[in-house]
């Protein structure tokens, strides 16, 4: 497994506060994949990120990406941001400009990019998210879940290997919510690794590959959807929840469980049930 971004070891406090933010945080990131960061409000994951694109930096241990530590000199930040991007909870912290073309393509001419990349580079990022009738609508005429996008559009567009979501979907109806995380479907499909910060387990189940659950600033566990989750003791001392699917499958007769998959969606669970369903509601 080839990973993107690592944290060794990492500890920081923030200044004033009583607890550390990560107290000995090590975990891994697997390159190319769709990483859920679970976690209550406080567990560490947005100081977490905040790492990730050097704003912040460790008081202790390491933070890696491709395999190299940080430099956190002038240029070595501007190399990391080029390579992995933050997309933030609250868009109207990220959009400054008055339409998502215009705001896509300010963050690309930040870059030093030539005009004609530009042009391309925006206009292919406003289709990828599914912008284009909205590219010149005045950004306060949008509703959330746009603005959500066209942050995400911006960090989009610079071409990252990573990007970080911190809570992208919260807020948001449930329409806006499948809207928001197609488009982050499409990124993940061109190629680039994300990672998501969530509440929702029924959301991270069903649309991670990779798994991490932090607890008070330490990363408690870290595997794939199917091996994290099964794990219903270590979950329930945590206080977050087993996805429903789960839970649903956990409650089936163990014969009809054994030596198979857990169910990753909706979808499979139904069509796992009517294989074995006959002649109103019988068993097989």
């Amino acid at each position: 497994m080839e990973l993107v971004l690592e944290w060794k070891d990492v500890t920081y406090t923030y200044p004033d506060a009583k607890g550390a933010a990560l107290a000995g945080m090590t975990l891994r990131i697997p390159r190319g994949m769709k990483t859920a960061v679970l976690g209550h409000n406080g567990a560490g994951k947005s100081t977490l990120f905040l790492h990730a694109v050097g704003i912040l930096k460790p008081q202790g241990g390491r933070v890696l990406c491709g395999g190299k530590a940080l430099d956190y000199g002038r240029k070595g930040l501007q190399e990391l941001r080029r390579a992995v991007g933050l997309v933030l909870q609250d868009p109207e912290q990220q959009l400054i400009l008055n339409t998502p073309r215009e705001d896509v393509a300010f963050g690309l001419r930040s870059a030093g990019m030539d005009e004609e990349t530009i042009r391309q580079c925006t206009e292919s990022a406003l289709e990828r998210l599914g912008l284009q009738e909205l590219a010149d609508r005045p950004i306060h005429h949008l509703s959330l879940g746009q603005k959500k996008r066209t942050a995400l559009a911006g960090v989009f567009a610079t071409r990252p290997e990573v990007i970080l979501l911190d809570e992208p979907a919260s807020y948001l109806d449930p329409a806006s919510e499948k809207l928001l995380l197609h488009s982050i479907g499409e990124i993940h499909r061109a190629g680039v690794t994300v990672v998501m910060a969530t509440h929702d387990m029924n959301t991270a189940y069903s649309w991670a590959d990779w798994i991490v659950v932090l607890d008070r600033g330490t990363c408690r566990m870290e595997g794939p959807p199917d091996q994290v989750f099964v794990n219903k003791e270590l979950m329930e001392q945590l206080g977050l929840e087993i996805p429903l699917i789960v839970d649903l499958w956990e409650s089936l007769p163990a014969g009809l469980r054994e030596g198979r998959a857990v169910p990753r969606n909706k979808e499979q669970f139904k069509t796992y049930l009517a294989s074995h369903l006959v002649n109103g509601g019988g068993v097989i």
